[in-house]
């Protein structure tokens, strides 16, 4: 837990007591998060976060970081000439490997693409 941000509780129906947050230590937790480079299921577990929890804070806090450690934009790709294959495979930073038949629609293989990135 990041001893800089404070320590309030509330108590929950029947469960541990969990911090209380302002708005402006959700917001801390979103900048360290952006400068981490982890993903969500690590920051939260070494800040002893709850994952849905983080999300929601994002979501209200800050909006237009919907996926801040995920930057838009063009990636390099290496072209092998050896060969002609009816598909093409994928590498995702997510350890998923995704093949997709020549041809197949452009938006289609967007659209897997960025659920994929989410999970």
């Amino acid at each position: 837990m990041n001893p800089a941000i404070g320590k309030r509780t509330t108590k929950t129906a029947g469960g541990p007591r969990r911090p209380l947050r302002s708005k402006e230590e959700k917001a801390q937790y979103l900048a360290l998060f952006e400068r981490s480079g982890k993903s969500v299921s690590a920051f939260c577990l070494e800040q002893g976060l709850c994952e849905q929890t983080f999300y929601y804070w994002r979501k209200r806090v800050r909006p237009d970081a919907i996926l801040p450690a995920v930057k838009a934009g063009f990636a390099e790709v290496a072209v092998e000439a050896a060969g002609v294959s009816p598909s093409i495979i994928v590498h995702l930073n997510t350890s998923v490997l995704l093949e997709v038949p020549v041809g197949a629609d452009p938006a289609w293989v967007g659209r897997l693409v960025g659920e994929l990135r989410t999970r």
